[in-house]
């Protein structure tokens, strides 16, 4: 491999190696999120429950 090639393939790395922690943030941030969303549904199960 060339010097050349080699900056070439680790500037790539580098960019899919910045992609997958985004990803990953967003993902976690989504799962947060779902948690989140649950545990209001739950909760209005509850209140309903509560009111019937």
């Amino acid at each position: 491999l060339e010097t050349e090639d080699c900056a070439s393939l680790y500037s790539e790395l580098c960019t899919l190696d910045d992609q997958f922690h985004e990803a990953y943030v967003t993902l976690t941030q989504l799962e947060f999120d779902i948690d989140k969303a649950l545990g209001t549904v739950e909760n209005g199960g509850k209140l309903l429950e509560g009111i019937r």
